[in-house]
C-alpha cells in the first residue's frame, strides 16, 4: 500500500523494488543490533508488566523488529515485486500473453533492456513498457500470419528487429558509432567477406614491398582477385 501510494507521486525502477527486501533487512538488522548495544549495558534495567524492575526482559521495539525479520523471510518477494512493479504490471499486458509465462532469466533480460532505453531516452521503466505493449498492440500488417505473431510480442520490440522501432518511438537518437555498430551487425555476413579479402590484399602488399620487388601494387590487387575468382 505504501509503495503504490509512493508511485501515484514518483514511480520507482525496477532495480529499487528488487533493491528493498536487502534495505529494509538492514535497517531492522540495525535496530535488533542497537537495542542488543543497550542490553549489554552494565546495570541496564527495564521496567516488567507488575511495574517492577527486570533486567532480562528485552525492550518491545526488539520483540517488534526480531518479528518483522521474521516476516520479511517469510513473505513471497517475486508476488510483491509482480505487485509493486508498473514495469511489471505493463509488461504483462503483453497481447501476446507470453511474459507472465516466461522463465526468470528471460524476464530479466527484458527487464535489463527496458532499463536500457529507460536511460537513454529519459522516460520511466513503466513507460517505456508501455511504448511496448502499445506497438504490440498495432493491428497486424500483411498476410505472413507469422510475422503478425511475432510482432504481437511485446519481446520484439526489445531484443528483436523491432528495438530500432520502439527506440524511434522514444525519441532515442543513436551516436554515428551506435549507427555503424548497427550496420555491421545488419551485414555481417557480407562484411566478413570483405574484411578477410582486405586483409589478404593488405598482407600480399606487405609481402611484395618487403620483398623489394617492383611490382604496382594493383597488380598485387588483380593477382588476389583473380585466385578468388577460380
Amino acid at each position: 500500500a505504501f509503495l503504490a501510494a509512493l508511485q501515484e507521486e514518483f514511480e520507482l525502477t525496477n532495480a529499487e523494488i528488487s533493491a528493498l527486501k536487502g534495505f529494509l533487512n538492514e535497517v531492522l538488522l540495525e535496530k535488533v543490533a542497537g537495542h542488543a548495544r543497550k542490553l549489554a549495558m552494565p546495570g541496564r534495567t527495564s521496567t516488567d508488566s507488575t511495574g517492577g524492575q527486570n533486567e532480562s526482559a528485552p525492550a518491545p521495539s526488539l520483540i517488534a523488529a526480531i518479528a518483522s525479520l521474521r516476516i520479511l523471510g517469510l513473505t513471497d518477494w517475486d508476488k510483491l515485486f509482480v505487485e509493486a512493479s508498473l514495469c511489471e504490471q505493463a509488461l504483462c499486458q503483453d497481447p501476446a500473453g507470453a511474459f507472465s509465462k516466461m522463465e526468470k532469466a528471460a524476464k530479466s533480460d527484458y527487464r535489463k533492456s527496458v532499463a536500457e532505453l529507460a536511460k537513454k531516452s529519459g522516460e520511466s521503466e513503466a513507460e517505456v513498457a508501455r511504448r511496448a505493449i502499445k506497438l504490440a498492440k498495432q493491428p497486424p500488417c500483411g498476410n505472413n500470419a507469422r510475422a503478425n505473431e511475432r510482432r504481437a510480442h511485446v519481446g520484439f520490440y526489445f531484443e528483436g528487429e523491432g528495438r530500432e522501432q520502439l527506440e524511434r518511438a522514444l525519441g532515442i537518437k543513436d551516436s554515428w558509432l551506435t549507427r555503424f555498430s548497427k550496420f555491421l551487425k545488419r551485414w555481417p555476413d557480407g562484411l566478413y567477406v570483405i574484411g578477410i579479402e582486405l586483409l589478404m590484399v593488405a598482407l600480399l602488399t606487405a609481402v611484395v614491398v618487403g620483398a623489394e620487388v617492383n611490382v604496382p601494387i594493383f597488380l598485387v590487387v588483380a593477382l588476389f582477385l583473380s585466385g578468388g575468382v577460380r
